[in-house]
């Protein structure tokens, strides 16, 4: 399975999906990984839940991991049959904890929207 995870830093999950730097694209069962830039969609006024969503579903995720997910991400990762689950901390932990089956699998976004009121200006 691609599951894919939004990070800064390469070694630790994004707090916030549409706001990584990044994407570390791992495949589950070869261990395979590669790294996706999001820059650009990261520092998008508005729309970056829904633009990262559809740059990773475009790229084969079959399933998303990390802390938050707005309504607008949510939205597009469902959509797109993309799975959600929630997990932080380190890339590697939350890996080994996906392939365990240890992780809470998202059911709805777990952080109000920003319409009318973006912190990122």
């Amino acid at each position: 399975m691609i599951v894919v995870i939004a990070t800064h830093d390469k070694v630790n999950i994004a707090d916030r999906f549409g706001r990584g730097a990044g994407f570390m694209f791992i495949d589950t069962e070869t261990g395979e990984r590669k790294y996706m830039d999001n820059t650009a969609n990261a520092s998008m006024r508005h729309g970056a839940g829904v633009q990262t969503s559809k740059l990773v579903a475009e790229a084969g995720a079959q399933a998303v991991i990390g802390p938050h997910f707005g309504p607008s991400a949510f939205g597009t990762l469902q959509q797109a049959g993309v799975r959600v689950f929630h997990g932080s901390g380190s890339i590697d932990k939350a890996i080994e904890d996906f392939k365990a089956g240890a992780l809470e699998e998202v059911v709805e976004s777990n952080v109000p929207s920003h319409h009318g009121n973006c912190q990122y200006k």
